[in-house]
C-alpha cells in the first residue's frame, strides 16, 4: 500500500529535471532526484536512495527486517557510469560502466561485499567472507567471475572460485572450484537456462574427507565422473552419471566404486556399479523407480565378500548371485520374489552354501524350493564328542510370515537338527533373530549333525 508520492519537476527546451520525487509505501520508500538531457546522446544524471521490507526467508537468513541502499548514474548512452551500494544489513558495492546503449549494450562491472552471516533457522550460521564479483561483455558474450570464501555450518571454510563465459542463455565455459580442509572438488563444463535448463559437467574430486558429513566414515577419497541432465517443460529431470570412478579409504579399507547410472522421470536404471573393496567386490545392475509406485529388478553379484568390516559379528568370505523383483504397495505391502542362485564361502566361522528362492506375498514369504549346507566350527560343546561336524537341510514349498523367532546360534529356527537341551556352548557367534521358517526340514539322518548335537 503507497501512502504517499510527492513530485517536483520541470522542464525546457533542453532538458528534463525531477527535483524531487519520494514514494512513501509500507513495503518501500524511494527518493528519486535526476535531469536528463533531450537530445542525443542524451546526457544524464540521477541518484536514488531506497528501502524495502525484505520477504520473509531474506529476513530470517539475514536477521533484519529491511534493506536500504543508494544508486548513482551519470553519464550518456554512449557512456553511462554506474555506482551503488546496499547499506543494510550487508555492505555490498557495485560499479562499473555500460557502453553503446544504443547499438549493442556492453558492460565492465565489479561488484565487492563485507563478510556477513547467513542464519539457517533450526541448523545454525553459514559465515560468508568478504568477496568479489566481476562481469564484463555483452549479451551475446560475456565473462563472469566469483571469488569468496564460506563456511557453512558445521564444515571448515570453503573457498570458491566460479568462472564462466556464454551469451544470454547459457554458460558455453562454466568452470567451479570448492577448496579446504575437507578436500578439493571441481565442475567444468558447460550449462544452459534457455529454452530449458540443461548442463553437461566434468566432476573432479581430491582429497575428499566424507568424515566431515558422518563421522562414522572416516576416510579420504578421490572422484572423477560426468555427470549430464536436464529439466523438460514440465519440470521432469533426466541424469546421466557416467565414468564414475570413486577410490580412496574409508573406514580403514580401500575402496573403489566404478560405473554409470541414468535417472529418466522417476526411473532410475543401473547398466552396472562395482564396488570394490579389501574384503572383496559386490556389482549391481537393474532398474528401479518409485512411481506409480516403489518398484525394483535388481541383480547383485559378489565374489571374495568378507561382511566382518562392516558388521564385526559376521566375518568370513562369501561368493552370491542374488536376484530381487517386485513392488511395494499400500502399508508396506511387498510382492515379488528373490531368488539366490549362489551362495558359498565362509561366515563366522561356517562353511556355508545354499541356493533358493522366495516369493514375497504382501505381508508374507512363501519359499517353493531351496537348499543349504552349514559346516559350523564354532559352536561346540565342552564334551567335544567326535564326528562330522555338518548338517543339511531342504526347505520345502512352505509359507511363513514376516514375525521374528530366535534360534541358537548358527541354526535356522524350527530345524529338526538342534543342540541337545543342556549343552554348555562354549563359543557362540552373535547373529540376529531370523524368520520363523515353520517349513524347514534338516537331513539329519544322512549327515550327522555337529558334535554335541542331536536329532529334534
Amino acid at each position: 500500500m503507497i501512502h504517499e508520492i510527492h513530485l517536483a519537476a520541470s522542464a525546457d527546451r533542453d532538458a528534463a529535471r525531477i527535483r524531487t520525487l519520494t514514494v512513501d509505501a509500507v513495503d518501500f520508500d524511494l527518493d528519486l532526484s535526476a535531469r536528463a538531457g533531450l537530445a542525443l546522446p542524451y546526457p544524464m544524471q540521477a541518484e536514488l536512495a531506497w528501502r524495502v521490507r525484505l520477504p520473509e526467508a531474506a529476513a530470517l537468513g539475514l536477521d533484519a527486517e529491511e534493506a536500504s541502499g543508494r544508486v548513482r548514474i551519470e553519464g550518456d548512452l554512449e557512456r553511462l557510469t554506474l555506482s551503488h551500494g546496499i547499506e543494510a544489513p550487508l555492505r555490498l558495492s557495485g560499479e562499473g560502466e555500460f557502453h553503446t546503449l544504443l547499438n549493442t549494450p556492453a558492460w565492465d562491472l565489479a561488484h565487492h561485499w563485507e563478510a556477513f552471516t547467513w542464519q539457517v533457522p533450526e541448523q545454525g550460521p553459514i559465515a560468508v567472507e568478504a568477496g568479489r564479483l566481476l562481469s564484463t561483455g555483452n549479451l551475446d558474450d560475456h565473462r563472469l567471475e566469483l571469488h569468496t570464501t564460506v563456511t557453512p555450518l558445521d564444515y571448515p571454510a570453503q573457498r570458491i572460485e566460479l568462472t564462466g563465459r556464454g551469451d544470454a542463455e547459457h554458460l558455453a565455459e562454466l568452470s567451479l572450484a570448492i577448496s579446504g580442509e575437507v578436500g578439493r572438488l571441481g565442475l567444468a563444463g558447460s550449462a544452459r537456462w534457455l529454452p530449458l535448463p540443461a548442463w553437461d559437467l566434468a566432476v573432479t574430486g581430491r582429497d575428499l574427507d566424507p568424515g566431515q558429513a558422518s563421522p562414522e566414515l572416516p576416510g579420504r577419497l578421490d572422484l572423477d565422473t560426468r555427470v549430464s541432465g536436464a529439466l523438460d517443460a514440465d519440470g521432469l529431470l533426466s541424469l546421466d552419471l557416467q565414468d564414475l570412478d570413486l577410490s580412496g579409504m574409508l573406514r580403514g579399507e580401500t575402496l573403489r566404486l566404478s560405473g554409470e547410472a541414468r535417472l529418466r522421470d522417476t526411473e532410475l536404471s543401473i547398466p552396472g556399479l562395482t564396488l570394490s573393496v579389501d574384503g572383496g567386490r559386490l556389482t549391481l545392475e537393474g532398474i528401479g523407480g518409485w512411481a506409480p509406485q516403489p518398484h525394483w529388478d535388481l541383480r547383485l553379484a559378489a565374489r571374495d565378500l568378507d561382511p566382518g568390516p562392516w558388521l564385526e559379528d559376521w566375518p568370513g568370505r562369501l561368493d552370491l548371485d542374488l536376484s530381487a523383483a517386485g513392488r511395494l504397495e499400500a502399508d508396506l505391502a511387498v510382492h515379488g520374489e528373490v531368488r539366490l542362485t549362489r551362495l558359498q564361502g565362509q561366515l563366522a566361522g561356517h562353511r556355508v552354501s545354499g541356493r533358493g528362492e522366495a516369493a514375497l506375498q504382501g505381508h508374507g514369504l512363501s519359499t517353493p524350493a531351496c537348499t543349504w549346507k552349514s559346516m559350523p566350527r564354532g559352536c561346540r560343546s565342552r564334551a567335544r564328542p567326535t564326528g562330522p561336524r555338518s548338517c543339511a537341510g531342504t526347505c520345502a514349498s512352505r509359507e511363513t510370515t514376516w514375525t521374528p523367532a530366535s534360534s541358537t546360534p548358527g541354526w535356522p529356527a524350527d530345524s529338526t537338527c538342534a543342540p541337545p537341551p543342556r549343552a554348555d556352548w562354549t563359543r557362540r557367534p552373535a547373529r540376529p533373530p531370523v524368520l520363523n521358517w515353520s517349513g524347514w526340514t534338516a537331513a539329519c539322518g544322512t549327515t550327522r549333525c555337529p558334535p554335541g548335537a542331536a536329532p529334534g
